[in-house]
């Protein structure tokens, strides 16, 4: 048995980006490692400078994430002349012109809209920062947190509570009472470490290793999606 954090991710609007080569930027259909990882290490009140620890933390976490309510997706055009707009940066605030190249920036950027999801959230070993660590920043947050994207804060507490069990999938298969939103089936992502033979599940690799000094992703790793049936007490 191995404990998990049990995290809600729910928000009007959620990005949880994926490989991106253009102005477009797509989203995942579920929040991907490098976004958690990010996503604790801002709670954890690291800075960019600590781009290493957070790698190593990447490293280290092992979750599975069910669906309790299905997004709509919608993307959104966006300009912006940086060169004469302050605001949040990488390393904190910016001032006009500060470094951003003149003219207007054109992105297209997807969101998962109206999301609800359900991650199971556990360490691999024994090492810093312990779930306990994180389990106490996610409830005090150095920083503020967010659903991938700066726009996009959470609608409810995070933390939801810390569960003992056999892996992450089996986490969640706990916690339904209440929170899973489609009456008939619910929708599953789990590593494929924790693949229990599941038939009918589909497999794909996900690019979503990141190296957070260098700001590139580096590396695959397969995932297991696939549905099912919701308890009737749930």
């Amino acid at each position: 048995m191995q404990d998990f954090l049990l995290l809600k991710f729910e928000a009007p609007m959620q990005s949880w980006g994926r490989e991106a080569i253009d102005p477009s930027r797509p989203t995942g259909e579920f929040p991907r490692m490098s976004a958690l990882a990010g996503l604790l290490a801002n709670a954890l009140g690291w800075t960019h400078r600590d781009a290493p620890r957070t790698t190593a933390l990447q490293k280290r976490l092992r979750y599975a994430v069910r669906e309790d309510r299905a997004p709509d997706r919608m993307w959104d055009f966006q300009t912006a002349d940086l060169s004469t707009q302050s605001g949040w940066g990488r390393w904190g605030p910016t001032e006009p012109g500060g470094g951003s190249s003149g003219g207007t920036h054109i992105q297209r950027k997807e969101y998962l809209a109206d999301a609800a999801y359900m991650v199971a959230l556990g360490i691999d070993d024994a090492g810093a920062p312990s779930l306990g660590d994180i389990e106490d920043a996610l409830r005090r947050p150095a920083r503020p947190v967010f659903l991938g994207r700066r726009s996009c804060p959470p609608s409810s507490p995070i933390l939801r509570a810390r569960v003992s069990a056999a892996s992450a999938y089996q986490a969640l298969t706990t916690n339904l009472t209440g929170e899973v939103m489609d009456s008939e089936s619910v929708r599953f992502w789990v590593d494929r470490r924790d693949d229990e033979g599941w038939s009918d599940a589909a497999r794909s690799e996900v690019w979503d290793y990141r190296d957070f000094e260098t700001n590139r992703f580096t590396r695959v790793r397969e995932v297991i999606s696939f549905r099912q049936p919701v308890p009737a007490n749930a």
